[in-house]
């Protein structure tokens, strides 16, 4: 249950703005979506938020999860007005986007920043995390988004896979590493590079969730929810969440649309994406120059 918080403006007109406003529905909360701000500047974009906030009667802002979000001098005019704001504290957005503090942060778990040499190709792999309050962070899920790392259809598979057990604990320990530090609370998303069996490097981290749709079919939980939750004071009940099934985002049409495959498993998900890509109504009728797309590297891969 939401203790604190009452009716919320929501920053973000798109998808991500509907599925807030639902988000905020189902856990007993008023919402309203702000109009479109033609303000730029911090400073004018703050002061027509806080004045839309206050005409709709509304307790807190939450930005959304673009640029808005990582804005602290907008978060800090917001909280000065009174009001909560449903993103990362301006501490903690300032602490993200301070480089050498992050890396700084990763390098105390163990990991460097730069890439690392090791047998193998060179993995891009992010986790989405939830941070709470207490310093309490957990990988929502991971995934792989390396370029054409199944041949050319493939835009993401998550969990990640070719993930060793080792190599799982130094991400969590890095994300946690990097959250805490922060004071982050909320959704973030951390990057990191896997070379083969060698070493994992961090990249980057970036407030908000990974905007994945394979993360979403294998994720335990409900990212928006549970961010609302934490920010509203409630701890985060769990450390760990299991993966439910298997996911790949395939680019079809020429690149201009995805699909996406799931199923229990990573075997079952291949095989499915194979025969997608072979039926003339997903991808096999695409032309070649428009798909270059390789099924039996799907069908091989693992």
């Amino acid at each position: 249950m939401i203790t604190m918080l009452r009716k919320v403006l929501v920053a973000d007109r798109g998808v991500t703005g509907a599925r807030i406003v639902r988000t905020c529905e189902d856990l007993g909360l008023s919402a309203v979506a702000a109009a479109a701000c033609e303000a730029t500047g911090s400073a004018a974009t703050a002061d027509a938020l806080v004045a839309a906030a206050d005409e709709a009667g509304a307790d807190a802002v939450h930005p959304g999860h673009g640029p808005l979000a990582c804005d602290a001098s907008v978060a800090a005019a917001v909280l000065d007005h009174g009001l909560a704001w449903i993103g990362p504290q301006p501490s903690a957005a300032r602490r993200l986007l301070d480089s050498a503090a992050v890396r700084a942060s990763a390098a105390r778990a163990g990991v460097r920043t730069a890439v690392g040499a090791g047998p193998g190709p060179v993995r891009r792999v992010d986790a989405e995390c939830l941070a709470d309050a207490a310093g309490t962070v957990v990988v929502v899920s991971t995934r792989d988004r390396t370029p054409g790392h199944l041949g050319g259809p493939i835009v993401e598979e998550a969990p990640a896979p070719f993930l060793s057990g080792e190599h799982e604990a130094v991400l969590r320990g890095v994300c946690t590493a990097v959250l805490r530090d922060a004071g982050y609370v909320g959704i973030a998303t951390c990057s990191f590079t896997v070379s083969g069996a060698g070493p994992v490097s961090f990249v980057d981290v970036a407030a908000g969730p990974a905007r994945s749709r394979a993360v979403e079919q294998v994720a335990d939980v409900d990212v928006v929810f549970e961010h609302i939750r934490v920010v509203d004071g409630h701890p985060l009940t769990y450390d760990r969440l299991p993966a439910h099934g298997h996911a790949l985002a395939l680019r079809v049409c020429g690149g201009a649309d995805t699909i996406l495959v799931f199923g229990a498993d990573r075997d079952v998900v291949l095989r499915r994406a194979a025969d997608a890509l072979e039926d003339p109504r997903v991808g096999g009728g695409a032309p070649p120059a428009a798909a270059p797309w390789q099924p039996d590297r799907l069908a091989e891969a693992g």
